[in-house]
């Protein structure tokens, strides 16, 4: 499969399970990554990784330096290094 289809077809299935609208406001709501990670497993039935991921990828959530690095080492699972993290937030 191409790449980029790939790519796109994970993004779609992500959103699908769990809108990253619903990601940031579950966020903005609790305030700290951990347990809004456990929130969206229990809610949405996604892995940490997921919900990690549309944190990450929504537009305008603030994270603190101690979230930001939990954020990272969830999705370091995946292959993201820390260096990826160094602008994120700011």
């Amino acid at each position: 499969m191409d790449p980029e289809v790939e790519k796109r077809a994970n993004a779609f299935a992500a959103e699908l399970l769990l809108p990253q609208s619903w990601a940031k406001k579950v966020f903005e709501e609790i305030g700290n990554i951990e347990p809004c990670m456990v929130e969206l497993g229990k809610s949405h039935g996604v892995s940490k990784t997921l919900a990690a991921w549309q944190i990450r990828n929504c537009k305008g959530i603030r994270l603190d330096e101690d979230n930001r690095i939990i954020l990272a080492s969830i999705i370091d699972g995946t292959g993201v290094r820390m260096d990826d993290f160094k602008a994120f937030g700011n």
